[in-house]
């Protein structure tokens, strides 16, 4: 009987320091970028350091060489060159199906090869992505980036400008004060709550709290219908992080702001 007590001990004491272990969740699914992710020949890249640390790696970069190590290892598990299909996989040739690239001073890498390289779960759904480590129950959900020249991709430039965040590439938008985000109807709600000068409190305003990332969860559009939709997890510099709800419309000028909504997933 003395056994049998000390033997169910040892595997509490066991399951517990397994446990402690695990990481804890991580708010949103722990992926932010900084600058939003691309498509290339219909492969998703994405920007280099947030995904590496996603998935658990140290990443090193010198004149177009990315080296990536598992947590604790000296051997590479990753080695990518800029412009080029050649890798290497834990020190054995490997050809990506699409090269790393840098734009406007960003490296983006194929998300698929990173993610898996490190043993993380690839789930694709449409326009849906879905990386899951289990061992660490984490799970990200991301939107695949938008064709160029798409509607969606007019959508992803303005969610940009909207939380004030490099883009990969200049759109005409770009240059537009954010009171001009906002659709015609959005513009007369904002005018008839904060008066004539709601032009200028929206641009007093906007930036007053610093972004650290984003992922773009899911979109929709309808060009025909004028409307599309977007949700997107975003990630404050002081740790907080909000799920924001977007509905759009085509107007002349392009697609506009015409309801926002937020909820706090994590303070």
């Amino acid at each position: 009987m003395r056994l049998w007590l000390v033997w169910i001990w040892a595997l509490t004491l066991a399951g517990a320091a397994g446990a402690q272990d695990t990481p804890p969740p991580q708010p949103g699914g722990g992926l932010f970028f900084d600058v939003p992710p691309i498509t290339r020949e219909g492969r998703l890249l994405v920007p280099l350091r947030p995904i590496f640390e996603w998935v658990g790696g140290r990443v090193e970069y010198r004149n177009g060489e990315i080296t990536a190590y598992s947590e604790d290892s000296t051997h590479p598990a990753v080695e990518l060159v800029i412009g080029s299909r050649e890798a290497r996989l834990n020190g054995r040739p490997y050809n990506v199906e699409v090269a790393p690239e840098v734009i406007n001073g960003r490296t983006f890498v194929p998300l698929r090869f990173v993610a898996e390289s490190f043993g993380v779960w690839v789930e694709s759904e449409g326009r849906i992505v879905t990386l899951k480590i289990p061992q660490e129950e984490r799970e990200a959900q991301m939107a695949v980036a938008p064709d160029p020249g798409s509607h969606q991709e007019k959508i992803w430039n303005l969610l940009g400008i909207w939380y004030g965040l490099p883009e990969p590439t200049r759109v005409d938008l770009a240059a537009l004060p954010h009171w001009k985000l906002f659709s015609t109807a959005r513009q007369g709600e904002l005018t008839a709550q904060l008066g004539r000068e709601a032009a200028r409190v929206i641009e007093g305003q906007w930036g007053a709290r610093a972004v650290a990332g984003i992922r773009i969860l899911a979109d929709a559009v309808d060009p025909v219908a004028g409307g599309a939709q977007a949700q997107v997890m975003v990630k404050y510099a002081d740790g907080a992080v909000y799920r924001d709800d977007f509905q759009f419309v085509l107007e002349s000028e392009g697609w506009r702001v015409r309801q926002q909504t937020s909820e706090q997933i994590a303070s």
